[in-house]
């Protein structure tokens, strides 16, 4: 065994190898030393495990191999074949052709971020208050970096030292164990839960109030689950009253922010925007990044006096966004200033909305081009959620291709060797069959995904 080791060769001589001289060149000598020696100890273990000794040429190769994949950026665009429109793993909404100029606009040079061109002197990052008032139809409106962080900046200004009274089954865990009443908890701010999980009514509201220090009452829309069965809830509708009777501010956390009307609306079971101002919510905070189909952000709307407070907050700082952000966002708010605009050129609403036929005819035209990488499938009718923790139980009808595997290559072997590839495929399983669902591609995608699932499961390097 140490006779076999021996062989393995010494540092100078394998950095002087054709390969490891360009790769010295390109990125300097130190960071590809670094490489060999963690690839000379992986080979000394397999070795030791029984494995065949490299050659020269071959170590060469691994090492340039290790150094590229090491040089992979941590974000990688990836094709979304799931089907899934706002899957939270990949990103969440892709931003609109009008987002992503504005980010090149804006992040290629100098902008006027917190300078006001008129006077020639120190302006303010929210001037998008107005804009965002226009299109929420609010009196007034902020934007911070997540929707957590919006419902925690709430919290901390209307009942830091107070009680949150909200229903027990409006507890909920928003994703990657963050939970509601963490969030408050963090704030400040004391949780006075009421009802049961199942069943909560007016007047446990109505009793809490009575107890006295209360901030503000809240009302989480459960964005992620369902309740069934013997339930009862109390809406904004109903609350309203109730908290305006009290003096306290109603807020409601709609979570995946649909701002469309019902008419426009491509899930008609969620609730919207408009519907909570209509019921005189006094604070509503939802995602830039899931039905507002933005980049990642909290946006606040509602009461003049209560979104200029959170302004003024120390919180608000520290959660703000930075200048790209906000050029994404300010760019698809625009867009909703045509609804139909809004549906066409903002990629989650245009999936959402796209038509069973339509999406038919899209995976005709992929199992044709799959054709072409030697690659068989059949069309398949498929089902799939929005994703984001939007519109729980709500599943919308498509169509994917069922890729036929070579024998011996199951699915899950499949699908791993798709998420290897140049550029990663993630597809979906159901039924023990790969599925490629075509929803969730964007223009350009399809001819992508089928050379890239050419490369993955035919071995063909060279396209």
């Amino acid at each position: 065994m140490e006779e076999l080791l021996r062989k393995i060769p010494q540092m100078d001589k394998l950095l002087q190898h054709l390969v490891l001289e360009g790769l010295r060149t390109k990125i300097g000598h130190e960071p590809v030393k670094t490489m060999a020696q963690i690839y000379l100890e992986g080979l000394r273990g397999r070795v030791r495990a029984g494995a065949p000794m490299e050659t020269l040429d071959q170590i060469a190769e691994g090492i340039e191999q290790l150094i590229a994949k090491r040089e992979q950026p941590y974000l990688r665009r990836v094709l979304n074949a799931t089907g899934i429109a706002l899957h939270t793993n990949l990103g969440r909404a892709p931003l609109p052709s009008a987002a992503l100029q504005a980010v090149l606009d804006t992040a290629c040079g100098y902008c006027d971020l917190e300078y006001d061109l008129e006077k020639g002197q120190r302006g303010s990052r929210s001037r998008m208050v107005e804009l965002l008032s226009q299109i929420c139809g609010c009196e007034s409106a902020m934007a911070v970096n997540n929707n957590a962080a919006a419902l925690l900046l709430a919290a901390s200004t209307l009942a830091k030292g107070k009680n949150v009274v909200i229903s027990r089954g409006e507890l909920v865990e928003i994703g990657d164990s963050f939970r509601v009443p963490e969030i408050l908890e963090q704030s400040g701010a004391a949780l006075r839960e009421v009802g049961a999980t199942n069943k909560t009514h007016l007047r446990d509201y109505q009793k809490a109030l009575e107890q006295g220090n209360v901030g503000m009452v809240l009302k989480v829309h459960t964005s992620n689950f369902q309740v069934v069965g013997f339930t009862k809830t109390v809406s904004a509708q109903e609350l309203a009253p109730l908290c305006h009777q009290w003096e306290i501010p109603l807020v409601v956390d709609l979570g995946s922010g649909l701002i469309l009307g019902k008419e426009n609306s491509p899930i008609s079971q969620e609730p919207t925007l408009p519907e909570m101002l209509e019921a005189e919510a006094d604070v509503v905070c939802f995602s830039g990044d899931k039905l507002l189909g933005g980049p990642q952000a909290g946006i606040l709307a509602g009461r003049r006096e209560l979104i200029s407070n959170m302004s003024k907050n120390p919180l608000a700082r520290a959660l703000r966004l930075d200048k790209m952000t906000l050029a994404a966002l300010e760019a698809t708010l625009r867009l909703y200033e045509s609804p139909q605009r809004a549906l066409t050129e903002i990629p989650v609403l245009a999936s959402l909305n796209a038509s069973p036929e339509k999406l038919r005819r899209q995976a005709e035209e992929l199992l044709e081009l799959l054709k072409r990488e030697n690659l068989t499938g059949e069309l398949v009718p498929h089902q799939r959620p929005v994703g984001g923790g939007s519109a729980p139980g709500k599943w919308l009808d498509g169509w994917a291709v069922a890729l036929h595997l070579e024998e011996g290559l199951t699915p899950e072997k499949a699908a791993a060797c798709l998420r290897q590839g140049e550029p990663p495929v993630v597809a979906r399983i159901h039924q023990g069959k790969l599925l490629l669902d075509v929803a969730a591609l964007l223009p350009g995608e399809t001819i992508l995904l089928a050379k890239a699932c050419g490369k993955a499961l035919k071995g063909d390097k060279e396209g």
